[in-house]
This record gives C-alpha cells, sequence and structure tokens, in this order.
C-alpha cells in the first residue's frame, strides 16, 4: 500500500512505500473504521532512515509532522488522514491520524434551540457545522424530514453532528475526493435513513458474500442477555405550549411536517387581539386497504389539553362517513391540584401488530402498550397462577414530543427493542466488507445450523500484518431456516457421503535403523472425513 505524504497545502512532498527500497517504509499500521462515527483512524511507524530523495538539509521524514497530512487509495476510493499525534525517537517516528479537520474535531458548537421544525441541512447551516468545516452534504434520504430540536449544553462539531444524525434515525459517512494534484477535491458527509427492515443506511446488502465457520472466521459466541426486559411500556409526552415572545403580530402560521411512515404533522401558531398564543397540532394519515377502502384519521391536539380525532371512510364509488370523538376533554381553566400535565396516548384509535405468524405481537389499552408474547416468554413472576395481570414487567418513559401518534410511535420503537433479550454474537475473523454491509453467516457447529445476518460496524486492518486484521459484527437477525427435515437429512446424507477417506500409516519400531538394519510392523488405518 503506497503511502503519500502532503504538506499543510494537501502538496505531495514524499511517499511511503513498502514495495520500493528508495522510499521511506512503515510497519505496525492499523487503520480503524467505525459505523457509529463515520470516520476513521490510522496510526503506522516509520524507520527514520536516508533515502534518494533526501536533501542535504531535508530529510524525507521531516515531513511527517504535525503539520501533514497522509493519503492512500483502497479500493479505487481516496482516504485522506489528518496526522494528530508525532511520537518520534532517534530510530522511528509514529504517527496517529483521523480522517477529519481540526475544526470538526477541536471547536465547539454552542446550545441551540429551534423555534420550528427544521430540516437536517437547515440545521447544520444554523449551528455552522458546514460552513467553516468546508463540509457539504452530499447523499441525503432524509432531506424531507423535519425536527424541532434542542441542544442545552456546549459540544464539539463533531459530537452535535452525530447527534443531529441520531435525532433524525440516520447514519452518517464521510467521504473524501481528491483532485488529480491531490489537493481536496470535495469533502462531503453523506447522510442516509437508519438500517431497518425497509433501509440499509450505509453501505450495502453484501449477497455474494457468505461468512462460513472454518473458512472466513474461527469462531462466533452466542450470547443472550435478558437483564432489563419489560412488557409494558407507558409512554408520556409534554402538553402542547408555546413560549411567549414579544410581538405586536396577529393571525397564525402554519407548518406541515412529513413524517417517516408517511404520514404528515401540521403545527399551527395563532396570535389573539390581546397577543394570547395557541398552538394546535393536527396528525394525519392516510390507510389503503386491499378493497381500495381509504381511511383517514386525522388526530387534533391543542394547546388547552384537549385532543379530538376524525376517522372518514371512503370506499371506492361510494359514500364516505365520518366519525369524531374527543380523546380529551380540556383542562380546567382553574386546577385543584398541581400535578404537571402530560400527554399520554390514551384514547388513540385502537392499534395493534401482528408478527408473521398473525398472531398479536404489540397491542395498545389505555395509557399503555402492551407485549403479550414477550409476557408469556418471561414473566414477572416465578409461576402464572397470580392471574395473568401480575405477570407484566411495566416501565414508563418520558418523550420529547407534544403529538400523540407521534408519542405511541416513539413508545412502541422502546418496548419494541426490550421486550426480548437482547441476542449478540461476537465473530472471531476478517471478512473483506466495506463499512455498514450487510452479510449472511452460516456456522454448524450449533444445532440447528446457525444462519445469522450481520452488519460491519467496525473495523481494524494493517496493510504490513493481515494477520491484526479484524472485522466487528452488530445488528444481527437470525434467519429463519426454511429447508424441510427431509432435505435438511438429505443434505447431510451428500454431506457425510462427500468426506473422502485417508489412510494413515503406523509403525511400532520407526523407520529409521542403525546401520540401514531393522525391522518394524506397519499398520495402515483407514478414516472417513479425517
Amino acid at each position: 500500500m503506497l503511502l503519500t505524504i502532503h504538506d499543510a497545502n494537501l502538496q505531495k512532498v514524499a511517499f511511503i512505500d513498502n514495495e520500493k527500497q528508495g522510499t521511506l517504509n512503515y510497519y505496525d499500521d492499523t487503520w480503524t473504521r467505525s459505523l457509529a462515527t463515520g470516520s476513521s483512524t490510522f496510526e503506522f511507524t516509520v524507520f527514520k532512515k536516508a533515502v534518494k530523495s533526501d536533501l542535504p538539509l531535508a530529510k524525507a521524514y521531516h515531513h511527517l509532522n504535525e503539520h501533514a497530512f497522509v493519503s492512500f487509495k483502497y479500493k479505487g476510493k481516496s482516504f485522506v488522514f489528518n496526522i494528530i499525534i508525532v511520537e518520534e525517537n532517534e530510530q522511528t517516528i509514529k504517527c496517529y491520524c483521523e480522517n477529519l479537520n481540526l475544526e470538526l474535531i477541536n471547536e465547539l458548537a454552542n446550545p441551540y434551540k429551534s423555534n420550528k421544525a427544521m430540516t437536517f441541512k437547515e440545521y447544520c447551516e444554523a449551528m455552522d457545522l458546514l460552513n467553516y468545516t468546508h463540509l457539504s452534504i452530499g447523499i441525503n434520504e432524509i432531506s424531507d424530514y423535519k425536527r424541532t430540536l434542542e441542544w442545552e449544553g456546549q459540544e464539539t462539531k463533531l459530537a452535535r453532528l452525530l447527534s443531529l444524525a441520531k435525532r433524525f434515525d440516520a447514519e452518517i459517512e464521510f467521504d473524501t475526493q481528491l483532485n488529480a494534484d491531490s489537493t481536496i477535491k470535495k469533502f462531503s458527509v453523506n447522510v442516509y435513513h437508519e438500517n431497518d427492515d425497509n433501509h440499509q443506511g450505509v453501505g450495502r446488502v453484501r449477497n455474494d458474500v457468505i461468512v462460513k465457520y472454518g473458512k472466513n472466521i474461527h469462531s462466533i459466541t452466542r450470547k443472550v442477555d435478558k437483564t432489563g426486559i419489560f412488557n409494558t411500556i407507558r409512554p408520556t409526552g409534554k402538553m402542547p405550549t408555546v413560549e411567549e415572545e414579544p410581538s405586536g403580530d396577529k393571525g397564525s402560521k402554519s407548518e406541515t411536517v412529513k413524517n417517516a411512515d408517511g404520514s404528515t404533522t401540521k403545527t399551527t401558531i395563532s396570535t389573539a387581539s390581546d397577543g394570547t398564543k395557541s398552538k394546535t397540532i393536527v396528525h394525519t394519515k392516510v390507510t389503503k386497504l386491499a378493497d381500495k377502502t381509504r381511511i383517514t384519521t386525522t388526530t387534533t391536539t391543542r394547546s388547552d389539553g384537549s385532543i379530538e380525532q376524525t376517522v372518514t371512510t371512503s370506499k371506492k364509488g361510494g359514500a364516505s362517513t365520518s366519525e369524531t370523538k374527543v380523546l380529551k376533554k380540556p383542562n380546567p381553566k382553574e386546577k385543584t391540584n398541581t400535578t404537571e400535565d402530560v400527554l399520554t396516548i390514551e384514547g388513540l384509535d385502537e392499534w395493534e401488530v401482528k408478527n408473521e405468524k398473525g398472531i398479536v405481537e404489540f397491542y395498545q389499552r389505555g395509557q399503555a402498550l402492551y407485549a403479550p408474547i414477550s409476557m408469556q416468554l418471561y414473566p414477572s413472576t416465578f409461576t402464572h397462577s397470580t392471574g395473568e395481570l401480575d405477570q407484566w414487567t411495566r416501565k414508563d418513559f418520558h418523550f420529547e414530543t407534544d403529538e400523540p401518534n407521534e408519542l405511541r410511535r416513539l413508545g412502541y420503537l422502546k418496548l419494541k427493542k426490550y421486550c426480548y433479550p437482547a441476542i449478540t454474537y461476537e465473530v472471531d475473523g476478517f471478512v473483506d466488507a466495506d463499512i455498514g454491509d450487510t452479510v449472511k453467516v452460516h456456522d454448524d457447529g450449533f444445532a440447528p445450523l446457525l444462519m445469522i445476518q450481520a452488519r460491519v460496524t467496525d473495523q481494524k486492518i494493517s496493510f504490513t500484518n493481515p494477520v491484526r486484521n479484524k472485522t466487528i459484527f452488530d445488528n444481527f437477525k437470525a434467519l429463519e431456516n426454511k429447508l424441510s427435515a427431509d432435505i435438511q437429512s438429505a443434505f447431510e446424507r451428500l454431506f457425510e457421503a462427500a468426506k473422502p477417506y485417508t489412510i494413515k500409516l503406523s509403525t511400532d519400531n520407526g523407520v529409521i535403523f542403525k546401520n540401514q538394519i531393522g525391522q518394524s510392523l506397519v499398520t495402515p488405518t483407514l478414516y472417513k472425513g479425517g
């Protein structure tokens, strides 16, 4: 692997190449890539030796300093690193590098609060995450998503960018492109929808890569942990409020946001003649059935605490019917208690989620969401004899939202994550895939055959010592073995028949004799598969 050294202006000044004796050579190198941060680090050590390009007062290794950059190409893609730490003695120079600029790494982003829903790009511009870092947004899969967000403390611009991506349910990766003279052509951040059942996120699905025990991995360790399991959640949010601002403006201001599930949320802030402000949030979701029936559910939440829902059913070629019900009445003007009002999901339309077998896996009752299958598998007490109501393990969570449908969605995601044991797989081995790639893993050391799908989340690569290469997988998902028992038995018979026969010889007196005179009994043994 050829390493190019650049000066502070990214001009080429020297090379490090282990395949050529006339250049500097490096060793003890580790390139570490991470999905969580979207960035990477590179460490290497160089021998301080004389090379042909040296000048009387300027050695090639002098260019390895805190002002320099290092770059290389991997799979046709350029990677540029900023030298952050330099350790030097009489014989060697060790460099620690990061693939980001100092503006992102060191400069702080100030507290910020938005009074309206904004896109990912608008937040980046408002908090100066792009302007002074010479960073631009490349791919943006969430360009039409909007959020109303707030950050209270200071943090580095990199930490703020990662926090912003997380709150937009997104993943990011940094991409650097060079011109022919090695100057920066483009430094961009690609933003992807986070990995789920419908989106890949960073990386791609690698159907061409199958990781097998004994071939590209040494072992797989499976860990099942039910610490923290719960199967009932009561989500709460905040009631819609409007901050008082001195303004003589009258009228109303509206903003509509498209949600990830296809629904829309319209927020309207109205100002009365006396300056009083109120907020109204209208959430609309359209569901189309197989018989082309269209169901429109509109939920209206107001600052006075009231929640109203209208369900309109429209059949093709027929009349439309609407039903409106009050989910929550307005709060009384004079309260008899000081309990803080919170938003709940009580009164929302009936809701349930079925699994692939058609069994109800999640449902709502009142202010809580339930996971009945989880309760049956992991009851809260030692026996079911105490009655079903005592078997639920409940946790309450508060979410920063003032819209009941969004509150239910967030509660469902939290319940879905913690209602079953956390199953993790530790894989020992290296796979030649990129960060974020999804691969299939097979291991016949488990019964039945272990078939899982996993993503590459971290990687360590050494160009000079590939034995140190390591791939870390996460986001494991067990794949269903759809082979029938007969087919599996047939495969086992074919596998057994394919095992080769081996003859091994043993002797009782060896095969080397003093003065070439002696005797030994040779015994042949036939092995299958050995």
